[in-house]
């Protein structure tokens, strides 16, 4: 890896920034600079680097993500699409409403007005997964089990962008068992948390939500956890355990792993040569696992979004030294090959789509974000 003090950062930035402006539609962006497609769940994420480019932007980013909310409570990974956006919308509203209350004011009550259809997102989901949990990867996403991780997909042909329209769900053949996922369930730890947050600040009822967030938690850390491998994983409904992949690491994102836990896990699996740290950190599978391939999606190379949540979860374990070469990993593999969707965790070559605006969004925030930044 280079050194972090051989990154042109304004070079970087600026690359960033006109990236966002390319996928820009005004209320909205797309998917990529040469498509069209109004990704909502893309969207979640590139909202993140509108917050510091344009704050109002980035505000009517989330407004219009929300305004395809159904009346169930659920909003589609893309308008007329089936299952539901990004668990990091919360996370990423809250980031954006703080900033607001530092430097926009004015736009403070738009946000504030986004909190009741969040709460709606998060109780759905919550209701949903009451008494039956493998339900809630149903719920999530649109994509078969076996390819329906949001962060990465374990094995396999990588999962469309925003999954596929109602009709082809309709018309899919019948799926195999679901699955109870880590990093769904994780997300949504850190959604309710940060949803919770801003309705303290607003006055918004926080029982319901910390409810919510304290009753997922337990369950990550009592239900998902495989002491004899140290690790999370996801299990099918039928209680088999998944191969480990990346998206196992964010209860460390999320606060749901246990002291104990977090040690056990970075010592196991998240030291350089060991586990998911290789060459350029992080691999969404473990390097000696089955089914590892550096340069494949989901199977080993590296996801700047995966990357970006451990660098703030590792933060939140004190786990300093560790976030920073991630971080800057993170930012000399933009910096030496491009804003892609994903690259070889051994050369750092591309892999998947180039000019990728939610790879923009997360390098912007690094770049933007102390190294000694308050912990989440």
């Amino acid at each position: 890896m280079p050194a972090a003090s051989s990154i042109d950062e304004a070079r970087l930035e600026g690359q960033c920034i006109r990236l966002l402006q390319a996928v820009d539609q005004q209320s909205h962006s797309v998917t990529r600079p040469d498509d069209g497609i109004h990704c909502l769940s893309s969207a979640v994420v590139t909202s993140l680097g509108w917050m510091y480019m344009d704050l109002e932007r980035a505000v009517l980013e989330l407004e219009s993500i929300l305004s395809h909310q159904q009346d169930d409570g659920r909003i589609p990974p893309r308008p007329g699409a089936a299952g539901v956006v990004l668990p990091l919308l919360a996370s990423i509203f809250r980031m954006i409403y703080h900033s607001a209350k530092q430097r926009q004011r004015n736009l403070e009550s738009r946000l504030a007005a986004l909190v009741l259809p969040i709460d709606r997102l998060h109780l759905f989901l919550f209701e949903s997964a009451r008494g039956e949990e493998h339900r809630l990867a149903r719920n999530l996403n649109a994509f078969a089990p076996e390819d329906s991780r949001v962060i990465s997909a374990r094995g396999g042909e990588p999962p469309l962008e925003c999954g596929p329209s109602a009709q082809d769900v309709h018309n899919e053949a019948p799926r195999p068992p679901s699955v109870v996922e880590v990093g769904l369930n994780a997300l949504l730890v850190q959604a309710e948390s940060d949803l919770a947050d801003v309705a303290i600040h607003i006055g918004f009822p926080t029982q319901q939500i910390i409810y919510r967030r304290t009753h997922r938690a337990r369950a990550v850390a009592e239900r998902l956890w495989r002491q004899e491998l140290r690790c999370f994983s996801s299990k099918t409904d039928d209680g088999e355990w998944c191969p480990l992949a990346g998206e196992d690491l964010l209860p460390l994102w999320s606060g749901a792993a246990l002291r104990h836990q977090a040690r056990s896990l970075l010592h196991q699996h998240l030291r350089p040569g060991h586990g998911f740290w290789t060459d350029w950190p992080l691999a969404t599978l473990p390097a000696d696992g089955p089914g590892f391939v550096e340069d494949a999606l989901g199977s080993g190379a590296v996801d700047p979004l995966l990357n970006w949540l451990m660098v703030r979860g590792l933060h939140r374990y004190g786990e300093t030294q560790s976030a920073r070469a991630i971080s800057d990993a993170s930012l000399g593999l933009a910096a030496r090959h491009g804003l892609c969707q994903a690259f070889s965790c051994r050369s750092g070559t591309p892999v998947g789509l180039t000019s990728w605006a939610p790879t923009a969004a997360v390098v912007l925030d690094l770049l933007k974000t102390p190294s000694d930044f308050e912990r989440w």
